[in-house]
């Protein structure tokens, strides 16, 4: 098994979407580094579980950097794949995925 997970996307895409491989990763309690856009809804995501670093798209050498941080900083990894596995088991469990979606089209259907 690696040691963290790795996301990369090409600047300006995923504003609005998630890779699904990234769930697979938090389900597993993995650290994320993500080559993302800092403004993406991956980036939020991350930003909000506190389960990774989120790097500039495109750039190798910040890839490459981050993942020597990630490597130092051993300690860390295990935290932040905790806090990925909470985020999903909080946010993204079925009951709430269910009533958002429910929210959502009661809204849609009241206009």
């Amino acid at each position: 098994l690696s040691t963290v997970s790795i996301i990369t996307m090409r600047r300006g895409q995923g504003k609005n979407s998630v890779p699904s491989k990234m769930y697979g990763y938090m389900s597993a309690a993995r650290p994320i580094i993500a080559c993302v856009d800092k403004d993406s809804e991956t980036a939020n995501i991350i930003f909000q579980a506190k389960c990774g670093w989120v790097v500039e798209p495109e750039d190798p050498f910040a890839l490459a950097e981050a993942i020597l941080i990630a490597l130092n900083k051993a300690d860390e990894l295990a935290v932040y794949g905790k806090n990925g596995r909470l985020y999903l088991e909080r946010f993204n469990n079925a009951e709430t995925v269910l009533n958002n979606y429910q929210s959502a089209l009661s809204s849609l259907l009241s206009k």
